[in-house]
């Protein structure tokens, strides 16, 4: 990952007092332009972010990011430092130190900063509310899903001023939420769901949803979170609350709703205005939440019905899941960058409706961080896939044959479940194009590692 810093960052000296470090080596000054974590990305005048890694140690590269023009290091205390002309930073906690300079950048900022997270959706809401917010406002977000403790301050540090910031928080270990909140201390808070992506590393669901809570930890003084209305009040205790859904219990209500291949289309109340026939391009309750969530936020910023509308045709355009592409006979929607029980579901859902009648199914991976609930959540998302209507099923990976398991209990048929081997996205490929009618739908999902982005390549490469 790389950023640029933005202007403000760039000032003589600002940095480092972000950074809250004095440099323990001082090169001839140089203004730092941007931050790097690959070394293979350095431009020169970055700042090069020596960061341990699951596959590797970026200390390991620091000659090579010195070469390629790096003006400043952040690392570890106690590593041997290169010649150059360059300035080093040691922090016992980089991670922290970067939350450190991403809260002093939002200091000084006059932007309303919203703050995006759920188990599944972040990125579907935060491009949409950017779309919305941009019919009447300067708007900056986060890119792709940079949502982590590294992701998250490497975006704030690089948005240009504007009336909003939007960004989503993502959070897999236990006392991330907190951390990531504090330092953005947002305005609004969005929280789309809370499911059980990546309960695998939390105690319990309950666990995890306390976790997703402490977003409104770092919530500003007269700020609002926006949620589900199904999540239990206690969660949020002092904190002004804005609930959607379709419940008498929701503040922002979806009266009635119809979806089929060209989207959805709702009727929505909220105080005392309401707007009918207000759709988006994705059926399902993908679509449903993102009508209901931005209307509830639109609402409250004070969008008018013509902004809501022409903003959320504007986001439908760019959704960044369930897009649709033609590869060789087959309508396929890769959506295979990452994955949970609850996505899975709605994932099956708008694809029943999007297929219209022709035959449709999937090409499903492991979901990563399940714990020990692994078993069992591949097992229902096999179910949920039967239920579905899937009319096939290639399955790969460790969690494979549960998956199946629970297709079959959901009465999917023998012959239409197939089980591959984890590299085998060729062999996936050849038996799509050798069993599957022209006109077919398919879906890819799982977790990123799975690589399921590979059946795709296959595909376009034998077509």
């Amino acid at each position: 990952m790389r950023i640029d810093l933005c202007t403000p960052m760039r000032a003589p000296g600002v940095l480092e007092l972000a950074l809250g470090i004095t440099p323990v080596r001082f090169g001839i000054p140089q203004p730092v332009r941007g931050m790097a974590t690959d070394s293979r990305e350095v431009r020169p005048g970055d700042l090069f972010l020596a960061l341990p890694g699951e596959k590797t140690d970026g200390t390991r590269f620091l000659s090579e990011a010195l070469s390629r023009g790096a003006c400043a290091l952040l690392l570890p205390p106690g590593v041997p430092l290169p010649a150059g002309n360059y300035s080093a930073f040691e922090s016992q906690d980089p991670l922290q130190t970067l939350l450190r300079a991403a809260a002093f950048r939002r200091s000084f900022s006059a932007a309303r900063v919203i703050a995006v997270s759920g188990s599944s959706g972040k990125t579907s809401i935060k491009d949409a509310l950017f779309a919305l917010l941009s019919e009447k406002e300067t708007v900056q977000k986060s890119k792709g899903n940079h949502n982590s403790l590294l992701g998250m301050p490497l975006s704030l540090l690089s948005m240009e001023e504007a009336d909003d910031f939007v960004l989503e928080l993502g959070v897999n270990h236990p006392g991330e939420m907190e951390r990531l909140s504090r330092a953005l201390s947002p305005d609004i808070c969005v929280l789309t769901n809370i499911g059980t992506a990546h309960v695998g590393m939390f105690e319990s669901p309950a666990a995890l949803a306390l976790e997703k809570a402490k977003i409104v930890c770092g919530l500003r003084p007269g700020g609002v979170l926006f949620c589900p209305e199904d999540l239990p009040k206690a969660l949020f205790t002092g904190k002004k609350v804005i609930r959607f859904g379709t419940g008498e219990s929701a503040d922002c209500r979806v009266l009635s709703h119809h979806s089929d291949k060209n989207g959805i289309m709702a009727d929505i109340v909220f105080g005392d205005g309401r707007i009918n026939a207000l759709s988006y391009p994705i059926p399902g309750r993908v679509g449903l939440t993102t009508l209901a969530l931005c209307t509830a936020v639109g609402h409250f910023l004070g969008l008018s019905e013509e902004e809501l509308r022409t903003g959320l045709a504007s986001a439908g355009k760019t959704h960044p899941r369930m897009q649709t592409e033609k590869i060789g006979p087959f309508s396929l929607i890769d959506d295979s960058y990452n994955a949970s029980p609850e996505a899975m579901a709605a994932a099956f859902e708008s694809l029943s409706l999007m297929a219209d009648g022709k035959p449709y199914g999937a090409v499903l991976g492991d979901m990563e961080e399940l714990g020990s609930y692994s078993e069992s959540l591949h097992d229902a998302v096999g179910e949920y896939a039967a239920k579905a209507g899937l009319s096939f099923l290639f399955l790969c990976g460790r969690y494979a044959k549960f998956t199946a398991a629970g297709a079959r209990r959901g009465h999917m048929k023998e012959e239409a479940i197939r089980i591959f081997e984890n590299d085998g996205a060729e062999q996936i490929a050849c038996e799509l194009l050798k069993t599957l009618p022209a006109d077919a739908w398919i879906l890819l999902k799982a977790s990123h590692r799975a690589g399921l982005w590979r059946v795709k390549q296959a595909l376009g490469r034998l077509v």
